[in-house]
This record gives structure tokens, C-alpha cells and sequence, in this order.
């Protein structure tokens, strides 16, 4: 092994490859040519030797090696991770024929298959084609699909087909999402300007990335229009449409129909619990505030429930398998639903740290609760379930966790339904105006969003700088 730095920001590790049994090729070689002058006399020789190059990003602001006016190309894979991603493709080939997306077996105008999954033979194998400078494995398949001849070759990245090996639920990365207190959010919260959010895609990008991790964002200098929270929600995808409609206002009117319209403490809860898909994210705009009081309060419910599960271990699995009712009975609608407070995505790991790496959801809305859904309630059942749910309330309500801010005209929250929870403090309605607009989204349409950004996890290489 011989290490020489190339520049502050890249360096460059050059190892000799042997050819792996099996291979046609050496692994990743990357042609290393005319760099002499650039490097200097201790390069390995000779100048145009093949070795395998990888870099360590020693600078992220550098996006890429060059010297002299000449570019130097840094290789993507290693070749242990291209070697275990032809292992994981011999192992599992009819997964990851159906895997392959190239012309043939997508449409490239409705991208849709062009065979079914089960017209894949059984006894399909693969075999290795090639592997490309930057890693990629070209793969030919012996006892192909009906109809496809020689000339298919499926290409796979090994970051691809590792990501692909491993099951669905650990390819969610909502369990890797950071957890924030007040003093966290504070200082590292992310607010974007309207129009550089309504025009730009890395704005676009870095806005959906927090919302994605931290759950709550905010939009700035939002045009006053009553038309603007459609404009901002529709950026990301479709409305949801409910019985509220497309969009709705917040104002204190006779007579409410519910509670936030009404200038009453509104304590923390989440949206449409009653339903079977309550919305994945919620927008409300500040037209106006010109009231006393009225501030808007935010809480991380999943820091609140790590914070839980180390104080209350025992009441966790109580929280997590006690059904609620929910329940909307009014002017001409009925909903209701049953769901636990904690929702896992494998329900029976539950507990201490568990809880971290489990918890999909929370659902808390208090106001519009019936009862637990016990089969046959007992006094005993009843009153621990009630403590449990008190100790979790406390927590959800710690003024270290609690971020309250007023809204200002021409402020846009956007937050996740069902991990962060709202309320709002008591304002005078003789003092001034509040008028917010609100919307909905659906998670199916949020996650599409991301999707087609290629917004990441914590990782992010471009957007994990917070």
C-alpha cells in the first residue's frame, strides 16, 4: 500500500488488484495517465500503471481532483463492495432479474414492466458481463425471460443492489431520524424563503431533507394571498382532500365545529386521528396575527417517547398495544378509528431501546379520544393506562422540548402529522386578528417527493451540513 496526497482535498490510495476467481476482468482498474507532472516524482511507477484508486473526501466543498488542467477521475466502489454485489446477485437471481430497469424490461414511456414477475424461469442464472470503471456489475442472464435474446445485459451499482438485500423494513431510514429538543431546533431549524423554495430545486432539496429528518420547517415572506398555501404544498405534491376540503382557514368563529376554531388553549395533538389515513404532513399559513397571545407551540413527539421508554420502560408496552378510540361525531360526519399511541413498525420489540429503533408513529390527539378499546375493562387496566398516558403527556409538555414561536404574517409551517404535535396558546379576540390557512399531504405523495429529489438520509452527501 502506498499513500502520497494529491491535494488538500482528495487523497488517493493505490493498491495493486489480483483477479478474483471467476472474473474476466480485474475489479474497478482505473487508468491512472499523464499525471506525473501533476503528483510529482514519488508516484508510483510506472505513469501508466492500472491500480484501483478510492479518495476520502478530505475537503467536501472540492468536487473533484484536477492539477495542471488535468481532471482525475475518482472511482465509486471499492472492490470488496463490488465483489460482495456479484455475490448477492448469484445468490438471489430472480430477485434481481425483476430488479433489472434497462429499456427492455421497462417502459421508457409509462415505466411499467414489459413481462410479470412470475415469467421469470425458475432457473434463471447470471453471469457476469463486466464491471465498468466506476464499479458497476453488467450482467448477462442464461435462461432469460421468454422473448428476451442475448443482447440484455441488466447493470447494477453496488450501493444498489446492497440496498436491495436488505429487508424493506430496515431500508426505511425513519428510524435514523434525529431527535430535537427545544434548544436543538433553535438553533439548527431550517427556514426557507418562498420564492427561493418556489423556483429553486436545492432550496427545494434542503427544505424536504429537514422536514424529512427533524419533521417541522418553515417557509418565509409567503405572499398574504389565500392562494399561497396551495402554491406551497402543491411544490411538493397533490392536496389531500377532506371533509374540511382542499385547503381551510383557522379563525375563532360562533358555534365552532372544532376546537382550533375557537380562541381557547388548543393542547397538543395531531390531525385527523379519526380517519384511516390521517395526513402525513400539514401546512399552515399566517395571514394574519395581530392578536395578543395565539403562539404557536411544537414538540418532537419521538425525542418525547425516547425520553419515555428510559423513564417508563414498564408503561411502554402498555402504550404500545392499548388501542384508542378516535372519534369525529359532528355537524353531519361521523369518523372513528383505533390506534395505539405508539405505533411500531415490529410490534413485538418493544421497549427500552427498542422503542428508538421501532417506533413508526405516534398518535396523540386527546381531544378527540372516546376510550381505550379495551375487551373488558377493569378498574386496575383503566387506572394504569391512564397513569401511563399522564407520564407521557408530561413529557410532551417539558419546556426544554417545547418550541414556541408566533407565527408572523407571511409565515408557513410545514410539519409531520404524526411525529410532531401542535398546539397553541390562548389569544385575545378583542386584541387583534389571527388568520392561518391550512392544508394537508399525504405520505404517499411526501415520500414521492423525496424519491424523485433522490433527498437521502442522515447521509446526504449534499444536504447532511446542517
Amino acid at each position: 500500500m502506498n499513500t502520497r496526497s494529491i491535494n488538500p482535498a482528495i487523497r488517493v490510495v493505490i493498491s495493486s488488484i489480483n483477479r478474483p476467481k471467476g472474473w474476466q476482468r480485474p475489479l474497478q482498474i482505473g487508468l491512472l495517465e499523464g499525471l506525473k507532472g501533476s503528483i510529482g516524482s514519488n508516484f508510483p511507477q510506472p505513469w501508466h500503471s492500472k491500480a484501483f484508486c478510492t479518495s476520502r473526501l478530505l475537503n467536501s466543498s472540492a468536487p473533484q481532483a484536477s492539477h495542471s488542467g488535468r481532471d482525475f477521475k475518482i472511482l465509486r466502489f471499492t472492490p470488496r463492495e463490488t465483489e460482495d454485489a456479484w455475490q448477492n446477485i448469484q445468490q438471489n437471481p430472480l430477485f434481481f432479474r425483476d430488479a433489472c430497469d434497462c429499456s427492455q424490461c421497462v417502459d421508457e414511456s409509462s415505466r411499467q414492466r414489459n413481462y410479470a414477475f412470475f415469467n421469470i424461469p425458475g432457473h434463471i442464472t447470471p453471469t457476469l458481463s463486466h464491471t465498468d470503471d466506476e464499479g458497476n456489475i453488467h450482467v448477462k442472464w442464461t435462461n432469460d425471460v421468454p422473448g428476451f435474446d442475448d443482447t440484455h445485459v441488466s447493470k447494477f451499482s453496488p450501493s444498489f443492489v446492497k440496498e436491495r438485500s436488505r429487508p424493506f423494513a430496515v431500508r426505511d431510514k425513519s428510524s435514523s431520524e434525529p431527535r430535537w429538543d427545544a434548544a436543538t431546533f433553535a438553533h439548527k431549524g431550517c427556514w426557507t424563503r418562498f420564492e427561493d423554495f418556489m423556483n429553486q430545486e436545492e432550496p427545494l432539496r434542503r427544505l424536504l431533507w429537514h422536514l424529512h429528518m427533524d419533521g417541522l420547517v418553515f417557509v418565509t415572506n409567503v405572499p398574504p394571498e389565500a392562494s399561497s398555501v396551495s402554491d406551497i404544498g402543491e411544490r411538493i405534491g397533490p392536496l389531500k382532500n377532506t371533509f374540511y376540503g382542499l385547503t381551510w382557514d383557522v379563525k375563532s368563529v360562533p358555534q365552532a365545529k372544532n376546537v382550533a376554531y375557537t380562541s381557547k388553549y388548543l393542547g397538543f395533538h395531531m390531525d385527523l386521528l379519526y380517519v384511516k389515513d390521517p395526513p402525513c404532513l400539514q401546512l399552515l399559513h399566517c395571514i394574519t396575527n395581530t392578536c395578543t397571545g395565539g403562539e404557536s407551540r411544537f414538540v418532537d413527539t419521538f425525542k418525547a417517547a425516547s425520553i419515555y421508554a428510559k423513564r417508563y420502560p414498564h408503561f411502554v408496552d402498555l402504550l404500545s398495544r392499548t388501542n384508542l378510540c378516535y372519534e369525529y361525531d359532528n355537524d353531519g360526519y361521523y369518523y372513528e378509528q383505533a390506534r395505539p399511541i405508539f405505533w411500531h413498525r415490529n410490534v413485538p420489540q418493544l421497549g427500552g431501546k427498542s422503542l428508538d429503533e421501532s417506533l413508526r408513529w405516534v398518535n396523540w390527539s386527546p381531544e378527540f379520544l372516546d376510550t381505550p378499546a379495551y375487551p373488558n375493562p377493569n378498574r386496575a387496566l383503566i387506572a394504569q393506562f391512564r397513569e401511563a398516558a399522564k407520564a407521557f403527556a408530561d413529557i410532551l409538555e417539558s419546556e426544554e422540548l417545547v418550541y414556541q414561536v408566533k407565527m408572523d404574517p407571511g409565515t408557513c409551517v410545514i410539519f409531520q402529522n404524526r411525529r410532531v404535535a401542535h398546539a397553541r396558546n390562548a389569544f385575545d379576540m378583542n386584541s387583534g386578528e389571527r388568520w392561518l390557512r391550512g392544508a394537508y399531504l399525504d405520505e404517499d405523495v411526501f415520500r414521492s417527493k423525496l424519491r424523485v429529489l433522490g433527498v437521502e438520509g442522515p447521509q446526504d452527501p449534499k444536504l447532511s451540513s446542517r
